[in-house]
């Protein structure tokens, strides 16, 4: 009996310790895993994936997952069964990081409840360092309101110093100036302008940009915003002018609103007044506007009248007056910059104020406030180089004479050129003149040229053309490009008779017979006799007055006279405004090779003074007449004066 108990005690301790056994040497592992280190941003999601593998058979287990959010896990399978060396199938979980999750690093273990020997799986998910700003609303300022930005901090730190900025020609007043905005917080500010009177022509696009760090960090630019600034010193107003029609001219190379350099240009305005009464002093005004909302129409070349502005004068109810700006793109317009300009018109009544009664916008304009421009630069590399500007210092010469004058070379295109050859040539003329501009001509810049040559005798008087020609592309010692255009210029030659001879001798008798006011015209009568033996050709011309007027006309500059014989020419100068003191000048006659000439002073008064002295050596034509008529006032009223008295008595 006693050996059947310790039989059965022995079993039965074998058989506790084989389950012992196996219970101790029981393992759970995770394979196939992915994703359990990894790092990502706040506002995400990450994945991580595995299996498990135990060496023996599992029922009921389920997974233990760490709480490293506050946000929870998803994709947890519940219980499960595992089979002695078999993998489970792949598990996915899910874990969410929360908006503005702080960074760091987040540990854990995943393990497994209801099996034992489970090898736990560690997991590390790294947050990282979000910095975002963003526009959460926006509300522009305009002309007559404040407007508003409200700020955001979409990223997971504080983002401190926020400063604000503009880009554009507004300026703005920001309150506060300077904010702190931790993570996920949002904060307004107040916007107003504080520059309007300043403000230039055109829509004026500006944005604003929010940085922290004091403009070094990150930073939010806002969508732009715009105040439109017309000609109009406030806008159109008063609703009586209008622009009733606009037309561009362009006389030059380009086309309408695509103009070359040395393009001729003309545009064509009518103001129209559609009240009921008339509107006195109308100013019309021509205004040519860059990117940057200047007015650069004072750098064109103007050939009508008052430029870029000029007086209407009174229009009439239900009238229209029309004026026509005339002008020259000049070569070095270049160093402006081509691209698109803003072309503007306005008219406004300086008796009712630029205020009260103004015009800059309509149908007429194709921006209803202006005209879009493109100023372009040459492309073709045969028409980098130009002549123009081509003038004689007299246009219709005789037989014998010397021909004078200047012409200019223009570089258009978009290159600089180290040298510049130009050729002047008639074959008629037996001319062929070489010039050399032999220093660097960048794009937009120009050089004049002086010339002369002697106009050969025994020719047919008529127009001859000179042909100029310009080489340019210099590279060791060869002009490689001739451009594809041929420059003329005009010289008319009148006469070749007598050119033979010596010429006849004139007698020149001249006097003034006007009076000599600065900024008017002044007109001498001159009388030139033939003095010689023989008949003569003459030519008159007047010099040495360049620096106080410009000539008007010469009534007759070419005539034939027989010995003895006189002609009456009147030569008519247009006085500067700024003249003043004794000014002189020459009236010359060649004939032949013989050259004759008279000096003549013109005294105006000194500046500073109302009235010039006038001696009687130097009175003249109509100094003389006036002298006779202060004579006679003065008479006049002493004979008054005497009358008077005697009628008292």
């Amino acid at each position: 009996m006693m050996k059947n108990k310790k039989f059965a005690l022995t079993f039965f301790a074998l058989f506790a310790f084989a389950i012992l056994a196996g219970i101790a040497s029981a393992e759970v592992n995770f394979t196939n895993i992915d994703g359990a280190t990894q790092e990502t941003s706040h506002n995400s999601e990450v994945t991580i994936s595995f299996k498990v593998l135990s060496d023996s058979n599992e029922t009921n287990v389920s997974l233990i997952l760490p709480e490293l959010f506050d946000n929870g896990w998803s994709g947890n399978p519940g219980l499960f069964n595992l089979v002695e060396g078999e993998e489970s199938d792949l598990i996915t979980l899910t874990l969410e990081v929360p908006e503005f999750q702080a960074p760091g690093t987040y540990s854990g273990v995943i393990s497994l409840s209801g099996a034992n020997g489970v090898n736990g799986l560690p997991i590390d998910i790294t947050v990282t360092t979000t910095k975002d700003l963003v526009v959460d609303t926006f509300t522009a300022p305009t002309e007559t309101s404040s407007g508003a930005l409200k700020l955001k901090n979409t990223g997971n730190v504080a983002l401190n110093n926020i400063i604000f900025s503009t880009r554009g020609n507004i300026n703005v007043t920001f309150t506060p100036n300077k904010i702190n905005l931790g993570a996920g917080l949002s904060q307004q500010i107040s916007l107003v302008i504080s520059n309007l009177a300043a403000l230039k022509f055109g829509l004026n696009p500006t944005t604003i940009t929010a940085t922290e760090n004091n403009g070094n960090g990150t930073e939010v630019t806002t969508s732009t915003f715009t105040i439109k600034k017309t000609f109009c010193s406030e806008g159109t107003v008063g609703g009586n002018l209008n622009i009733k029609t606009l037309n561009i001219d362009n006389l030059g190379n380009g086309n309408g609103n695509e103009w070359e350099l040395l393009d001729d240009i003309e545009v064509e305005v009518e103001i129209e007044n559609t009240g009921i009464e008339d509107i006195d002093d109308v100013e019309l005004v021509f205004g040519f506007f860059d990117d940057n909302g200047n007015d650069v129409s004072d750098e064109f070349d103007w050939s009508s009248a008052d430029e870029e502005s000029v007086d209407l004068g009174k229009i009439r109810d239900d009238s229209e007056k029309t004026h026509t700006f005339k002008f020259k793109v000049p070569a070095d317009f270049a160093d402006i910059g081509e691209g698109e300009y803003k072309l503007a018109i306005k008219a406004y009544s300086r008796d009712l104020g630029e205020d009260v009664e103004c015009i800059d916008s309509g149908t007429k304009l194709d921006k209803d406030f202006y005209e879009s421009v493109d100023i372009v630069l040459e492309d073709d590399d045969e028409k980098f180089v130009i002549i123009d500007n081509i003038r004689f210092d007299n246009e219709q010469l005789i037989c014998g004479e010397t021909a004078s004058g200047e012409f200019t070379v223009y570089n258009v295109g978009d290159d600089s050129q180290e040298r510049i050859r130009v050729t002047m040539r008639n074959e008629d003329l037996s001319l062929n003149q070489i010039f050399e501009i032999t220093s660097d001509t960048d794009v937009g810049e120009s050089e004049t040229i002086e010339f002369s040559f002697l106009v050969p005798k025994g020719i047919d008087s008529g127009k001859y053309f000179i042909e100029y020609i310009s080489d340019y592309d210099y590279d060791n010692g060869v002009y490689d490009t001739r451009s594809k255009d041929r420059f003329t210029g005009v010289l008319d030659i009148i006469s070749c008779a007598g050119s033979s001879g010596t010429g006849g001798k004139a007698s020149i008798i001249a006097s003034l017979v006007s009076d000599a006011v600065p900024g008017e015209e002044i007109i001498v009568e001159a009388t030139i006799t033939n003095i010689g033996t023989q008949e003569s050709e003459f030519r008159v011309s007047a010099l040495g007055f360049q620096s106080w007027a410009d000539l008007e006309s010469i009534s007759s500059e070419v005539f034939t006279l027989d010995s003895g014989e006189s002609k009456d020419i009147t030569i008519t100068l247009n006085v500067d405004e700024d003249a003043s003191g004794t000014q002189t000048f020459t009236i010359q006659t060649i004939s032949g090779g013989t050259v004759d000439s008279r000096d003549l002073e013109v005294n105006f008064p000194e500046k500073g003074k109302g009235f010039t002295g006038f001696s009687i050596e130097g009175l003249t034509g109509s100094g003389y007449v006036w002298l006779l008529v202060l004579v006679n006032v003065i008479l006049i009223v002493l004979i008054v004066l005497v009358a008077v008295r005697l009628s008292r008595r």
